[in-house]
């Protein structure tokens, strides 16, 4: 539906990791199929930054379900903008947190905009499936977003996603700038402290 689009939180960061591993000129399939079992986590949730109303989000996603019978599409989307999505083959459910605008989006709401704008595309393989392409926020984005909450859990994903792409590949000033303009500065001192144990 053209709905513009980036995948946040923890599984935008896996999808960064996975595109990163799978392209980086590892040295076998299987070398990088242990590798990625080491960094990805289980999740059932796929959080969602959007730019569209949340009638327009419903009404495309009960067009997906209309288009594919091997889905069941749970739709309590009028009342939270959360979509449960399961096969009907197998007991496998994916929570889709979809948020419409800045109001939803916790932590970095002031940078919404910016963050659908200019999403970082990145390319999932997996098995035998043909690769497909998503966009996610870009790593200094979902970097800013994990330091504004610093649970361990995101203390590990931020430090995985460094570890893959190279901190010469992340931009530590826009990092800084994006937790300042969203009253989130403290975030600092734990991205210190992971630099320093990278």
């Amino acid at each position: 539906n053209n709905i513009p689009y980036v995948v946040v939180g923890g599984a935008g960061i896996q999808a960064a990791i996975v595109d990163a591993l799978t392209e980086s000129g590892r040295e076998s399939i299987m070398q990088r199929k242990h590798e990625l079992k080491w960094l990805l986590r289980s999740t059932d949730d796929v959080d969602l930054a959007v730019r569209a109303e949340r009638l327009q989000v419903g009404n495309a996603l009960q067009q997906l379900a209309l288009s594919d019978p091997s889905l069941a599409i749970d739709l309590p989307y009028s009342f939270n903008p959360t979509a449960h999505v399961q096969s009907k083959e197998k007991i496998v459910k994916v929570h889709l947190n979809i948020e419409t605008n800045k109001d939803e989006f916790k932590g970095l709401s002031k940078c919404y905009d910016e963050i659908i704008d200019n999403p970082a595309s990145a390319t999932i393989r997996y098995n035998s499936h043909a690769p497909f392409t998503v966009y996610t926020a870009a790593p200094e984005f979902l970097i800013a977003s994990k330091l504004t909450r610093s649970k361990p859990k995101d203390v590990v994903d931020i430090t995985n996603l460094i570890r893959i792409l190279g901190i010469d590949k992340i931009n530590r000033t826009k990092i800084e700038e994006v937790l300042e303009a969203c009253n989130k500065a403290s975030g600092r001192v734990t991205f210190d402290s992971i630099l320093e144990d990278l």
